[in-house]
């Protein structure tokens, strides 16, 4: 199963960064996270995890027809 996080994510906001931390750690081992970020190259290096940049919403439309899940972060 693939869930979007979206949150203030890749700003280099610490509170923000750690909030995701949390998720992340929270998150049944069977969800796949997808992360929307400001910097997603840096978020994916930091988390191993999937990245993309939150602005390309052409891309995002395609992630919300792909993924299962939606979970709204922090800073939003």
């Amino acid at each position: 199963m693939r869930v979007i996080l979206c949150g203030y994510y890749g700003q280099d906001n610490a509170g923000d960064e750690a909030l995701l931390v949390c998720l992340l750690q929270m998150l049944p081992a069977t969800v796949e996270p997808v992360v929307l970020s400001a910097n997603p190259q840096v978020t994916t290096e930091r988390y191993g995890v999937e990245a993309h940049y939150n602005r390309d919403w052409g891309k995002i439309w395609q992630l919300l027809g792909q993924c299962d899940g939606f979970i709204w972060g922090a800073a939003v």
